[in-house]
């Protein structure tokens, strides 16, 4: 399985509303770094945020390009929202050589949040 691969799995389980699946691609002191400046690290950490998320809504990030170098993989996205709209976002994934995410970075664009399209 390639980065891109991984990647798209990545979202399969958020999708799926699968908390344990999502932290399972960590490597254990893998790092999630949200878009407001927070920093979860290691598998249980990222656990009991995807559970609270999950708890709260039913993401359903869209994904509209891919691209991957060596160990990096960008997904630009929408990711929509519970009111309706989406906000363009972009997730830059590292990966280790065994293929778990060493980390994870959310960047969402400041304003622009636009109606979701079907």
């Amino acid at each position: 399985m390639g980065n891109v691969e991984r990647a798209q799995a990545y979202f399969a389980c958020v999708r799926a509303r699968d908390p344990a699946g999502v932290a399972a691609m960590f490597a254990e002191t893998g790092r999630l770094n949200m878009p407001n400046g927070e920093h979860l690290v290691g598998r249980r950490a990222i656990e009991d945020y995807y559970k609270s998320v999950f708890a709260q809504t039913s993401p359903n990030p869209k994904v509209l390009a891919v691209a991957a170098d060596g160990p990096k993989c960008l997904v630009e996205l929408l990711a929509h929202r519970p009111d309706g709209q989406a906000a363009q976002v972009a997730d830059v994934f590292t990966f280790d050589d065994a293929g778990e995410v060493l980390e994870l970075t959310i960047y969402m664009r400041s304003g622009l949040v636009r109606p979701a399209a079907g």
